[in-house]
């Protein structure tokens, strides 16, 4: 039976764009497991409150369920964001306070260490284009920046190791 609706949308033949794939061996050209490099698992309990609009949060759960059903490798590697709608407040989009972090969003954030700062719109995969400034939610900072608020600092573990960012401005999706 074909998918419609939503689900349709989600549906990849193929790797989906922007999600980010395990790490190869540059001289054999075959995926690292997973046990050899460190998955993005990151402490929740010293993190900042998230919340997310219920509208986001069953679109993305219902995005990592066909994923992980089309490419049950890339389990591990979306454990995060699996990891981030467990613990987020619910709210209706109506009530999402505008300096948080939502799909569409145009978010400006700073590495802690480095000062570097990099300004990205979270988008859905098949939306990301890393020359406009779009990046996916299946990519380890797009993950990362659902749901927290301007002002928020926390710390995720990317490929490169762990940043501690800080979100400095919020801008909401043009609706």
């Amino acid at each position: 039976m074909p998918l419609r609706g939503v689900a349709a949308r989600f549906s990849p033949p193929r790797p989906l764009p922007g999600l980010w794939q395990a790490p190869t061996d540059i001289l054999h050209r075959e995926p690292i497991p997973e046990s050899s490099f460190l998955i993005m698992k990151t402490d929740t309990s010293t993190l900042p409150k998230l919340r997310i609009a219920q509208t986001d949060n069953e679109r993305l759960r219902l995005l990592l369920d066909i994923v992980i059903k089309s490419q049950p490798q890339q389990r591990g590697t979306l454990q995060p964001l699996r990891d981030e709608l467990e613990r987020a407040e619910v709210l209706a989009s109506d009530l999402m306070p505008t300096d948080v972090v939502v799909m569409g969003s145009r978010v400006e954030i700073e590495d802690c260490e480095s000062g570097e700062l990099d300004i990205y719109t979270l988008v859905y995969p098949e939306h990301a284009d890393a020359a406009a400034g779009k990046i996916s939610i299946l990519a380890p900072i797009g993950m990362g920046l659902i749901g927290f608020a301007a002002g928020d600092t926390f710390v995720w573990r990317t490929p490169g190791g762990p940043r501690r960012l800080r979100i400095r401005k919020v801008t909401p999706p043009v609706a």
